[in-house]
């Protein structure tokens, strides 16, 4: 995956098109774009990624995974370091009932429902 790609992947999960991306981080139109063709400055690498909360790394493609879901991660396993393997199996379809519920009161919130 190129950082253009893990750029538009990041965007479409927060709702964002590229130029609107573009706009929040205070950059010229088709800046972003550029990264299809040409490896990112500095600069707006950092900005991207302090933006989404992800390192430079998993950006350019050095680490699988970003900060966020690595915390998440984190915390799952801390919370189910003791329970059987039934147990995780329950608690993970119970999480993510969860994590449906709340991701559609968000969406209400916003009016996208």
């Amino acid at each position: 995956m190129t950082p253009y790609d893990r750029l538009k992947t990041l965007a479409k999960a927060h709702g964002l098109s590229i130029n609107q991306l573009e706009q929040k981080l205070g950059l010229s139109r088709n800046t972003l774009y550029s990264w299809r063709n040409n490896t990112p400055s500095g600069a707006n690498l950092l900005k991207v990624a302090d933006y989404f909360e992800v390192s430079i790394d998993y950006i350019l493609g050095r680490t699988k995974t970003n900060e966020s879901e690595e915390r998440f991660l984190a915390m799952f396993r801390q919370q189910t370091a003791d329970m059987s393997n039934s147990d995780k199996e329950k608690y993970e379809a119970s999480l993510s009932e969860i994590m449906k519920t709340v991701k559609g009161v968000i969406n209400s919130k916003k009016g996208n429902n």
